[in-house]
């Protein structure tokens, strides 16, 4: 059986300390995401006397998650998650993310606020795209 999106949230904390559930932390109006989109280097190490190609697993690179949101009054302001996370991006500094399931699945790591793009359109509301570049190790728990 398949397991539902319904009910993910995204919590972003402006320190490297865990993001907690608190409200201030929560991303509003989350429509989707995509991500951790990881994945490691492959270093050829073949040589002439190799029957084929021969090759070693890089460092793993955990990639970014991409956020999707209804873009609220809350970025222009001084409080909140998104006012947070567009500060984080212009000061290039390293928050901790949590990605947390309906399922009770948790992912958590460190990342930079790499984009924010606003777009609309003709009949529709003002999404927020968020992309999240992780550095580090990210941790998966079930909660």
């Amino acid at each position: 059986m398949a397991l539902e999106a319904h009910g993910a949230r995204f919590f972003w904390s402006t320190s490297t300390v865990k993001a907690t559930g608190a409200s201030l932390n929560r991303l509003p109006e989350l429509i989707s995401y995509s991500g951790p989109s990881g994945g490691a280097a492959v270093i050829d190490i073949t040589h002439f006397d190799s029957a084929a190609h021969e090759k070693l697993q890089g460092l793993p690179d955990e990639g970014n998650i991409t956020l999707e949101t209804n873009l609220t009054s809350a970025i222009s302001e001084t409080t909140g998650c998104l006012a947070k996370i567009r500060k984080m991006r212009d000061a290039r500094q390293v928050g901790h993310l949590t990605l947390k399931y309906s399922t009770d699945t948790i992912i958590q790591a460190l990342g930079y606020i790499i984009s924010l793009t606003p777009s609309g359109a003709v009949d529709d509301k003002i999404g927020l795209s968020i992309v999240v570049e992780i550095t580090g190790k990210a941790t998966w728990t079930t909660v």
